[in-house]
């Protein structure tokens, strides 16, 4: 049987799957073994940042954040890694030369763009 570890990025399940459902107490351990199946799950790795009460835009958040990491961290089964969360406040270069547009959203390679005409 083919052994399977799951990572997981927090704020992005949640911002992507879970913000306004009614499923935010997600059993994370469950969710990677529904992932998997019919694999083994040898080990979840959830991580996220936390919350900042001043960024935030629902002031409670953070409050309920750490609520669910330390019941995931209590339950076991889940690898919790919790970092400090870090707005930006100016923007990044993700390249250097060209317009701001080229560099932050470029356009695709000739070869790629004339593959997926093809299909």
């Amino acid at each position: 049987m083919d052994r399977c570890a799951v990572y997981i990025d927090g704020l992005n399940l949640y911002n992507s799957a879970l913000r306004g459902s009614t499923s935010r107490w997600l059993d994370i351990e469950e969710f990677a073994r529904a992932i998997v199946h019919p694999h083994e799950l040898v080990s979840v790795m959830y991580v996220t940042g936390r919350l900042n009460p001043d960024d935030a835009s629902d002031r409670e958040s953070p409050k309920r954040q750490r609520a669910y990491l330390k019941a995931l961290s209590a339950r076991g089964g889940v690898d919790v890694v919790a970092h400090n969360f870090v707005v930006p406040t100016e923007p990044r270069v993700v390249s250097r030369g060209g317009s701001w547009h080229d560099r932050t959203d470029p356009p695709l390679p000739d070869a790629l763009a004339s593959e997926l005409d093809a299909m």
